[in-house]
């Protein structure tokens, strides 16, 4: 289709002059007029791109240097991750990239390409690549007030660094964006209370729980965001250990296709494991499942759905098959990935051992519990060690006496 398109502007050059289709400004504009069509469609953006490769060709040859050269290349990366061909528009901002470091032509292209390529590797979970890329934006915006999206590059970092764990700096970050906000602009309202509502949930990851539900209660009156922060409140009552008042706000959501509703599904299934409502819970990890498979798959959320269909094998005292979907669920993270995650699955990997060491007594069963503890430890050392982020700062202070306790009775049965 692509090739179609080129081939009908070409003909539109002909008809204009030969003069004319041979400039790679010609081009451009058409590019320009389809990438900026008030109602894009797919044929909006074939033209598009087969018109931005256009001009970037002729450009190359005749003047380089050109600024439209490099905006041709991030405006087909931009097209391509709207239509989440994301390793397509990788290459596309990386292309860009090359071209700045070539011509050195235009630093707010610059900007743009690592603005988009850390948001493209941040869709795909690629975290370590996109704080990367991100942070690099932020350092070339740093004396540039005047370059844009950057209300959009502080908030991109604060859910970064907030799905890092970093609580606190992730609220920096949102609090910076919501600071860069145009009180003119007519979305201005909504933004605002967008950028509030994840400020709030930092707040409450935090453990302020009381300052959280302040900053909620506010935004309840946004319809807008009336769902989200509805949702959030759920997740600070299961938070607070309030897993009654956490269902009813659950119960209240509108679902819809985000982590978000995959993560209030996991929790809503804990809840209902621990009332010991197993169908329940596993109409949950079937929804939270099918959720992320559609989303793309973030193996953190998957380790935690087999993580949990592995606690309700154990209440049936299916002890092989609960073991088996801990092995998957242990295979798809590690300690960079989701740290605390791999921790809880060595902790029911140590239980589950343990369990059927009372039913058998025996010593293989007990030694496989120690050394799954062992494992644990070894794990909060290095999250200790490795990670300076405060939801590790929370569970070290939280689990460590525990877990050393636990394991240091269970090496003393092992050896006894």
């Amino acid at each position: 289709l692509g090739v179609l398109l080129l081939v009908l502007l070409i003909w539109q050059g002909f008809s204009q002059s030969n003069q004319q289709a041979a400039e790679p400004a010609y081009w451009y504009q058409q590019a320009e007029k389809n990438y900026a069509a008030e109602n894009p469609t797919g044929t909006t953006d074939s033209i598009a791109l087969a018109a931005y490769e256009k001009a970037i060709q002729l450009f190359l040859p005749t003047a380089p240097r050109n600024a439209k050269a490099g905006d041709a290349m991030i405006k087909r990366g931009n097209i391509f991750q709207g239509q989440r061909a994301f390793a397509i528009a990788q290459q596309e901002y990386h292309r860009a990239m090359d071209w700045f470091r070539s011509y050195g032509a235009d630093s707010l292209l610059y900007y743009q390409a690592s603005l988009h390529l850390g948001s493209n590797f941040y869709y795909t979970y690629t975290i370590d690549s996109a704080r990367y890329y991100l942070e690099q934006a932020a350092r070339l915006a740093l004396n540039h007030a005047d370059y844009p999206d950057q209300e959009v590059l502080y908030n991109s970092l604060g859910a970064l660094y907030f799905q890092s764990s970093n609580f606190l700096q992730a609220a920096n970050y949102f609090e910076k964006a919501r600071m860069l906000l145009d009180p003119a602009a007519p979305e201005y309202r909504e933004t605002f209370d967008g950028f509030s509502n994840n400020i709030a949930f930092c707040e409450s990851a935090l453990g302020n729980y009381e300052e959280a539900l302040s900053i909620y209660r506010t935004l309840l009156k946004d319809a807008y965001i009336n769902n989200r922060v509805i949702q959030n409140i759920g997740h600070l009552y299961y938070e607070k250990n309030e897993p009654d008042s956490a269902l009813r706000y659950f119960q209240q959501v509108v679902p819809n296709a985000t982590n978000a509703t995959v993560r209030m599904y996991q929790e809503m299934a804990r809840i209902y494991l621990d009332k010991n409502q197993p169908d329940q819970s596993l109409s949950l990890l079937e929804k939270a499942d099918s959720l992320n498979r559609l989303l793309g798959e973030s193996p953190r959320e998957k380790a935690v759905n087999l993580l949990l269909r592995s606690r309700l094998l154990v209440n049936s005292q299916n002890y092989p098959e609960a073991l088996q979907y801990l092995e998957q669920a242990a295979a798809g993270i590690n300690e960079d990935l989701a740290p605390l995650v791999l921790f809880e699955i060595q902790e029911q990997k140590s239980g589950i051992y343990l369990l059927r060491h009372k039913q058998t007594n025996a010593t293989a069963d007990l030694k496989a519990g120690a050394l799954a503890l062992l494992k644990a430890i070894r794990l909060a050392s290095y999250i200790r060690s490795n990670y300076d982020n405060d939801e590790a700062k929370l569970f070290f202070n939280r689990s460590r006496e525990a877990i050393y306790w636990k394991a240091a009775v269970v090496v003393y049965k092992w050896y006894a």
